[in-house]
């Protein structure tokens, strides 16, 4: 078990995105599998290849009428033994901290994800 290091309240999405949510590490572009938790702080994603910690991020979410960019750090990465849906399949668990000079755009990329399937 990790320690908690959010300072905030997760919010945990019960389905998936409407929209396309891409992670960019050094200019490396990894389509988003998952994201199994959020906050106006970060997020937790599954993606399938590793990250380094302390890598900057930009996680950029898509749908029909929204195009937001958020910055960040990777907090921590692991392997994703959990896997019960895609078996065979290497993924990986990245917790990420958004840069917190944007609380507003952290806002809406949050609120996008969490209410992704009512809008």
């Amino acid at each position: 078990m990790m320690k908690e290091r959010r300072n905030s309240s997760r919010i945990y999405p019960a389905d998936q995105l409407k929209g396309k949510l891409i992670l960019s590490v050094k200019g490396r572009y990894q389509d988003v599998i998952a994201v199994q938790d959020a906050s106006p702080y970060g997020t937790r994603v599954l993606i399938d290849c590793g990250v380094d910690k302390g890598a900057r991020v930009i996680l950029t979410y898509q749908d029909e009428s929204t195009c937001l960019e958020v910055l960040g750090a990777v907090a921590w990465s692991s392997e994703f033994e959990e896997d019960s849906y895609l078996k065979g399949s290497q993924l990986y668990r990245v917790g990420i901290s958004f840069d917190q000079e944007n609380m507003q755009q952290n806002t809406l990329l949050f609120l996008s994800i969490i209410c992704s399937n009512s809008l």
